[in-house]
């Protein structure tokens, strides 16, 4: 894998969105066989301190109430998948 340093505003609606979010814009070899618009590393905090994460910037900016994420996989085609960012729904997905 290998890529350029980007940076750019990530919005996941028209009101939620962060500022000057850095990425990694990658070229990614081996995933031939996966079906994918690309990767998104989802870790909700940082362990380095360096790193700038979407969860985690989302959160300092106030766009989400916490530093959670989760998601459902739908295996069979039937409903879709969905991600649900800064939290959870037990309705949904428990």
């Amino acid at each position: 894998m290998f890529g350029q340093f980007g940076r750019d505003r990530v919005c996941l609606s028209p009101d939620t969105c962060a500022d000057k979010v850095n990425f990694l814009g990658c070229e990614y070899i081996g995933f031939d066989l996966i079906e994918s618009d690309g990767i998104l590393g989802m870790s909700p905090i940082s362990h380095d301190g360096e790193a700038h994460l979407l969860v985690e910037k989302l959160f300092e900016q106030g766009q989400i109430g916490s530093k959670e994420f989760s998601f459902m996989i739908d295996v069979n085609d039937e409903t879709g998948s969905k991600l649900t960012i800064g939290g959870y729904s037990l309705e949904k997905f428990a």
